[in-house]
């Protein structure tokens, strides 16, 4: 049991789709990590945009408070816009796996649209299984 999950995690970390846990060798799953990976996401920054800006707000409020509210402005204002692009992300994605798996691949039971928007929120770096190609715009076909 041990060695089969150390595979799968390696098969993960190296991209050997063969080796991968079922769930990640599904057609429209591979569709779904080269079509997030090939596209610049907002969402993969939020976290250390927000920790900067909490850091910053910390350190410039007490001398200047009155900047508290445009930073806590600017946190949202940025969350909102991530929200926007994954939105827009997975319309556009979701038209594209009806096209070419069906219905079935954007099914509530595939998680498909969870597992998107969790990859695209994930820095690019750390997220498993790793993309496919080093540089970004690489879409799938």
């Amino acid at each position: 049991m041990r060695e089969r999950e150390n595979a799968e995690y390696e098969a993960m970390q190296t991209g050997d789709v063969n080796h991968m846990p079922k769930a990640e060798r599904l057609p429209w799953r591979i569709y779904i990590r080269d079509y997030v990976d090939a596209r610049f996401n907002l969402g993969e920054f939020f976290i250390p945009v927000a920790f900067v800006i909490l850091v910053v707000s910390i350190f410039v409020t007490y001398k200047w408070p009155t900047l508290a509210l445009p930073l806590m402005v600017l946190m949202y204002v940025y969350l909102f816009a991530v929200i926007i692009d994954i939105a827009i992300m997975w319309r556009k994605l979701k038209k594209k796996l009806i096209e070419k798996y069906g219905e079935k691949s954007v099914a509530r039971g595939m998680r498909s649209a969870s597992y998107a928007w969790s990859r695209a929120i994930q820095i690019r770096r750390w997220r498993l299984p790793k993309p496919r190609y080093a540089k970004r715009g690489h879409w799938p076909e």
